[in-house]
């Protein structure tokens, strides 16, 4: 993983803003770049959100967020995809959440 990057967990207080930003329904397909452990993700589906989809590089998370989705039950309606943000295409997205540090505009 590039040194620039960094698993930076979202505050479980500042979960709910980005889904007042964002409303979810059943057919909504969120994708977060930078999923690191999913939370994100687990709280969209809890939200209402059709499916989910996390990118990361980071292959322990990955390996961490899946695990997770077993053990919630919800394998069907959430993936983890191990890749760099700036290689995915988000045709299938209707919310995409991310958390981008300045850093990232150098790339």
């Amino acid at each position: 993983m590039p040194s620039f990057v960094s698993f930076i967990p979202t505050q479980d207080v500042h979960v709910d803003t980005f889904f007042e930003l964002a409303p979810l329904s059943g057919s909504d397909v969120v994708y977060d770049l930078g999923s690191g452990d999913g939370r994100l993700l687990f709280a969209a589906l809890e939200r209402g959100a059709g499916r989910a989809v996390g990118i990361e590089l980071d292959a322990d998370l990955v390996r961490k967020a899946r695990e997770r989705a077993k053990s919630r039950g919800v394998q069907d309606k959430i993936s983890f995809i191990e890749a760099d943000i700036k290689e995915v295409n988000l045709h299938d997205a209707s919310v995409v959440l991310c958390y981008l540090t300045p850093m990232l505009r150098l790339l």
